[in-house]
This record gives C-alpha cells, sequence and structure tokens, in this order.
C-alpha cells in the first residue's frame, strides 16, 4: 500500500473539505499516479469527488453503519480499518486476494486522520512538497524517520506555487 498526498510548507493539506490549491501539474500527476489503482478515502474525500474517478477502484472507510455513498457500482466499496491494516500487513494473504484479485497497487488519497493512521504501513509515500505556507484547517504532520527519500522531481512553479514531487520508500 501507498499514500499520495499534497502538503504545504505549513503541513496545511486542506481548507473547507478541499484542497486550497488548483494546480493542474498535480493534478495530473495524481491521475498518472493512481490510474488502473485502488484508491482508499475516508467518507469525506469520497463525498469530495466531484464523479467516480476513471479506471480507479474506490475503497471507503466510516464508523457511520447507516452511510449511503452518493456514488454506486462495483468500483465502490466499504472496507473497515481491520481489513486494510490486514490487507497491509498481508499483501499476498486471503483477504487481500479477496478484496483485490487482480492484485493493483493501492493508494490511500486521505483525508488527514486515514493518512495518519496508514502511513505506518504504506511502503512509499508520493508526496507533493509545495514550498509556501498556506492557509488552512487541516494538517498533516508525517514523521519520515522510518522513511528514504528515492526520487526527487525537478522544482515546478505554477499559479504562484512551486513544488516538488517526491517519492520515499518505507527503510
Amino acid at each position: 500500500m501507498d499514500l499520495i498526498v499534497a502538503i504545504a510548507k505549513n503541513k496545511v493539506i486542506g481548507k473547507d473539505g478541499t484542497l486550497p490549491w488548483h494546480l493542474p501539474s498535480d493534478l495530473k500527476y495524481f491521475k498518472e499516479t493512481t490510474k488502473n489503482s485502488v484508491i482508499v478515502m475516508g467518507r469525506r474525500t469520497l463525498e469530495s469527488l466531484p464523479f467516480k474517478l476513471p479506471t480507479r477502484i474506490h475503497w471507503y472507510m466510516t464508523n457511520n453503519s447507516q452511510y449511503e455513498p452518493k456514488f454506486t457500482g462495483d468500483d465502490v466499496q466499504k472496507i473497515t480499518f481491520e481489513q486494510l491494516k490486514e490487507y497491509a500487513e498481508n499483501p499476498q494473504g486471503a483477504l487481500a486476494k479477496q478484496l483485490n484479485p487482480e492484485g493493483k497497487k493501492v493508494f490511500c488519497i486521505g483525508g488527514a486522520t486515514l493518512f495518519e493512521e496508514l502511513y505506518p504501513y504504506c511502503e512509499r509515500l508520493y508526496i507533493t512538497e509545495i514550498q509556501q505556507e498556506v492557509e488552512g484547517d487541516t494538517y498533516l504532520n508525517l514523521d519520515l524517520s522510518n522513511f528514504v527519500e528515492e526520487s526527487c522531481s525537478e522544482l515546478y512553479s505554477e499559479k504562484g506555487f512551486d513544488f516538488y514531487f517526491k517519492v520515499y520508500k518505507h527503510k
């Protein structure tokens, strides 16, 4: 399992339930990186999507047993934290084969609570590191001491923001 997120210099990842920036290059990076994969998210992140993301299976988590997602289909599935943890700990096990029979790559895409709970189980972290401080109400402070930087893009500048695409690999 991997994680993908954009983080500002002051650890902001969201504002009012959305991204506090609109960076076409970052959206393209997200689209290309997560294409043909499974994306895991919390209920609020699922609700924030304008539509089901094509070529992806959507796993969502919620504590609300009565919750009905706005999207339906075989590509939208509820999953528990316990299932996801078991999946991460044993990606070749019986549960993993049941949940993800095609063995697609799995990405955690948010929100903050899910990132904090799952990143220790991730093999790679795909982080867009925005070099500016941004106003927001949702923060993410990842301890990268168990990860090593695997790659770093050139510096991108777009819409008043400077940012790098970095990949960190679990030690």
